[in-house]
């Protein structure tokens, strides 16, 4: 489903407090907590298209009992969902933005009281439970444990293996580097696997939430018998896609990865697997989608090759990658006239390395060049031909920062369509 997770005013959180946190208790006179209009509270919640709230979540600066000593801490209250669209990435969106935003303010410790049920969903983002803690509220009569959960200061690093600086990643240019081969693309993604996480579950913080996701699901055809997404990562396409009636299984060749897909969908279907040889049967499928994966995968061609074996006759592929002028090269400064600069040759593939800190959140990106010729090789090999090309700017709704308007004249991503004929591949 769509929703939008935004700052509440105490009052919105009210509802859910009292149906699901408080399990509908008329009894209790009201769902006002003293701490709620303090200065330093604050609450989240995530609301859909309507305006309905349909996840909440309320932060206070308070001690924990169990670690009194430390400053900067943070009590998490009132995180609830509302039962009927659970199991949809709520409450793991909710709680991503809470953590990116503790962490841009310099928290120490966020801890809470956690019903037995819940404690599993909170140890999948780092809580732990204090031992010794078991308690019985009889507001609620059910069993909680002490949960509490350090926060980790992202920390800047100069690409290369350069000393760590300790201070909070804000807002820069990318910083480039290329690194050489060989490089291990699979273990560089899976050392990045929790940042990206939390980078992607942000909402609003990249270009799949702005534009992206929207223009790249115009291309999809109707959902049909089985859509395979590879090189799924965190699983947020696989999560839009069965949101929109797709039949989904998600493949990603970094266990870290996986994990984090299998925590925040644990019904769906996922495989830890090389994209290059992929474990499925040949014509299985009728689609399968590779968004922004083509480009981070060592052997390209083969994995392409390996979608047109997958795919039954007259089925598709839609894959979106960096588009190839956008990692060639890069501008020559943050001026929104700034020459576009290549250095070196576009047509020669190269592996490069791009870290990039925005709104508290850090992430490098590990990925290689290729120039599009290299990509309609594979597809062509592969028996796959084109319907549809798309070449993707930075949306102009998407943001007013002066900086982005560079990308405005040039394309960053490349999306295509393109379909399984029924002859056999050179």
């Amino acid at each position: 489903m769509k929703f939008e997770v935004r700052e509440l005013a105490a009052g919105e959180t009210h509802e859910l407090r009292r149906s699901v946190s408080a399990d509908g208790r008329a009894d209790l006179p009201t769902m006002h907590y003293e701490l709620d209009d303090a200065s330093d509270s604050w609450h989240l919640g995530a609301v859909d298209p309507s305006g309905r709230v349909v996840g909440i979540s309320s932060f206070y600066r308070e001690a924990c009992p169990a670690r009194p000593e430390v400053p900067e801490s943070f009590q998490l209250q009132f995180m609830a969902v509302d039962p009927s669209v659970q199991r949809e990435g709520i409450g793991s969106s909710i709680l991503s933005e809470g953590l990116r935003r503790l962490q841009s303010m310099g928290a120490k410790l966020l801890w809470a009281s956690a019903r037995d049920n819940a404690v599993p969903f909170y140890e999948r983002f780092g809580f732990e439970v204090v031992p010794d803690s078991a308690s019985l509220p009889a507001s609620t009569g059910r069993p909680h444990h002490l949960i509490l959960l350090e926060i980790q200061q992202q920390e800047r690093r100069e690409v290369g293996g350069g000393d760590r600086a300790p201070q909070m990643a804000s807002d820069s240019a990318p910083v480039r580097t290329e690194p050489g081969n060989p490089f291990d693309l699979r273990g560089a993604w899976d050392q990045q696997s929790e940042a990206w996480t939390l980078w992607a579950r942000a909402p609003e913080h990249d270009s799949y939430w702005r534009f992206g996701r929207a223009e790249f699901f115009q291309l999809l055809p109707a959902p049909g018998r089985l859509t395979l997404d590879v090189g799924c990562g965190e699983g947020r396409v696989s999560r839009d896609l069965i949101g929109i009636g797709h039949k989904v299984i998600a493949l990603d060749a970094s266990r870290a990865m996986m994990r984090a897909t299998v925590e925040a969908s644990p019904e769906l279907p996922a495989l830890v697997a090389d994209a290059a040889a992929l474990p499925v049967t040949d014509g299985c499928c009728d689609l399968v989608i590779a968004y922004m994966s083509l480009q981070d995968v060592d052997d390209m061609p083969s994995a392409v090759r390996e979608v047109g074996r997958a795919l039954e006759p007259g089925g598709h592929l839609c894959m979106a990658i960096v588009h190839p002028l956008n990692s060639a090269g890069r501008f020559a400064s943050l001026d929104p006239n700034a020459s576009f600069v290549i250095q070196g040759s576009y047509l020669d593939a190269h592996t490069y390395v791009e870290t990039v800190a925005r709104s508290g959140l850090e992430m490098t990106f590990s990925s290689v060049h290729r120039p599009i010729e290299a990509y309609f090789r594979a597809l062509e090999e592969a028996g796959l031909m084109v319907e549809s090309l798309r070449e993707v700017p930075v949306g102009k709704p998407s943001s007013d920062d002066p900086r982005h308007q560079r990308w405005r004249r040039l394309p960053l991503f490349l999306f295509v369509r393109a379909v399984k004929g029924d002859r056999t591949p050179h």
